[in-house]
């Protein structure tokens, strides 16, 4: 071999081992390929001493301060400044504010914490992370207990379920088993009243207050039909005539009776109570499934997964009204609910006849919810919710 073919081949051997070992071990992955110029910009970010016994592909990963993290689009990116939205990585701002996305979040506007697994909102002096990493409350409105991580104080002062952990706005959305949705509306007597999608089925997500003649507010107080709707007989929620609920009028029934309801609703009958009863896990769970809660009521019992919001506005009855108590401060609490259904029982118990409607009935501290007929008589008042004709 000549002398210029030896040198050659001897400068060409420096320059790949030069080469090689210029490239720092940090940025390496496992078979010695380099992580991508993009990464390598902000090195002593991305390649500390952390990342440099961490294994990893360096085509589709970079490492920061120990942790591997997905490429954005191909680049690296700095995590603790910036989010990935897939395509690209922009400057993580919450409402005008820069963030580290390692160790908050902008949850609606509002920036939060990391507390263990939990999030909170740390601006908030109602709430603290505690030394063993979990969010603490101090109060909503009058709650005083309640859990941080499950739950969250809304802007109205009332508790809610997190939706899949999340908070949200409840005037205007639910959580359908684990998913945030929009309520719908529909308006009727000059109220609109929100509306939800359970299964196939469309539902009031309120109890009608409608003031119509034969209905009345829970001891007769205006204040509060506002907050539980208004109590009807069977033949007012029938829009039948008084002497229905002593007499047979099964010729008057339609299969989807309107009733009281808006125009293209009716009073939901036995079956389709069963439906939405079955959908959310059968009897011996939906009333948990289906009780809303806020501030006064037990929560224990209480997840309203499917935003159907059930509340619990008491009966009334030729012996007056149970259901609803007072609480300090102001406000009321729902001990029992019933609701009105179309369907009825017309038969005779030895000589006499009896006249009873079907109806739903829940308590504040039971999961379960009870469907029957038996001993409810016709002139009872109970609450009413709408169902969409499908």
């Amino acid at each position: 071999m000549s002398n210029i073919k030896f040198t050659s081949l001897l400068f060409l051997g420096v320059a790949l081992f030069l080469s090689c070992t210029d490239i720092p071990d940090d940025l390496r992955n496992e078979t010695g390929g380099e992580i991508s110029s993009s990464s390598r910009r902000s090195s002593s970010s991305f390649n500390n001493d952390a990342c440099k016994n961490i294994v990893f592909n360096a085509s589709t990963n970079f490492c920061y301060d120990g942790i591997v993290y997905s490429k954005c689009n191909g680049m690296g990116y700095n995590p603790s400044t910036h989010i990935c939205d897939g395509s690209a990585a922009y400057p993580a701002i919450c409402n005008g504010k820069e963030y580290n996305p390692l160790e908050q979040r902008c949850q609606d506007d509002i920036l939060e914490s990391k507390c263990g697994e939990s999030w909170y909102d740390a601006s908030n002096s109602k709430f603290e992370c505690s030394r063993d990493d979990v969010v603490r409350f101090t109060e909503c409105g009058d709650v005083w207990e309640y859990d941080a991580s499950t739950y969250f104080c809304h802007t109205d002062n009332t508790v809610h379920y997190k939706c899949n952990g999340n908070n949200y706005n409840v005037s205007t959305q639910y959580c359908s088993n684990g998913t945030l949705k929009n309520y719908g509306s529909v308006t009727y007597e000059r109220k609109t009243y929100k509306t939800v999608i359970i299964g196939y089925q469309t539902w009031m997500a309120e109890n009608l207050n409608y003031n119509v003649g034969g209905s009345r507010c829970y001891n007769d107080e205006e204040s509060i039909c506002a907050i539980f709707g208004r109590l009807y007989d069977w033949a007012t929620a029938m829009n039948l005539l008084d002497s229905c609920n002593r007499s047979s009028c099964a010729s008057q029934v339609g299969t989807k009776h309107r009733g009281i309801c808006p125009s293209g609703w009716h009073l939901p009958s036995y079956d389709e109570w069963q439906i939405l009863v079955d959908f959310v896990g059968g009897e011996e769970i939906a009333g948990r499934k289906l009780k809303t809660y806020d501030r006064y009521y037990c929560w224990d019992y209480a997840e309203d997964t499917f935003g159907f919001s059930a509340l619990l506005g008491g009966f009334g009855s030729y012996r007056g009204f149970s259901g609803v108590q007072p609480v300090s401060g102001g406000g009321y609490s729902g001990d029992y609910g019933s609701w009105w259904s179309s369907s009825y029982d017309d038969y005779l118990w030895g000589n006499d006849y009896c006249y009873y409607a079907y109806s739903i009935h829940m308590q504040s501290t039971r999961d379960h919810i009870d469907i029957e007929s038996i001993n409810h008589d016709r002139d009872g008042l109970y609450s009413v919710r709408c169902v969409k004709d499908n």
